[in-house]
């Protein structure tokens, strides 16, 4: 009886761990995505190599379009100035 109960003990233990390490490695994730969008990370970072490892073909896609609309496409529409000139009205 012993036995069966330091068995699930043990097994408990070794399933929190589990999930402790699970949700340690989506918070990395999640980071490493943040920091590629926002240009932080270069290519062969450890970051980037990890995001690129759990993250499929199209989270990649995703990933990069986001990338290019926040560092590309908003500042230069922001960037525009205003050239309409409504004359007499």
């Amino acid at each position: 009886m012993k036995n069966q109960q330091k068995a699930a003990a043990a097994a408990l233990k070794k399933a929190q761990q589990q999930e402790r390490n699970a949700s340690k490695m989506d918070t990395t994730v999640i980071r490493a995505a943040l920091k590629y969008i926002a240009g932080e990370a270069g290519s062969r970072s450890r970051e980037s190599e990890l995001l690129m490892a759990k993250s499929s073909d199209k989270t990649i896609r995703l990933l990069n379009l986001n990338r290019d609309l926040l560092n590309l496409y908003i500042p230069h529409a922001l960037s525009k100035v205003d050239r309409v000139s409504y004359g007499l009205l």
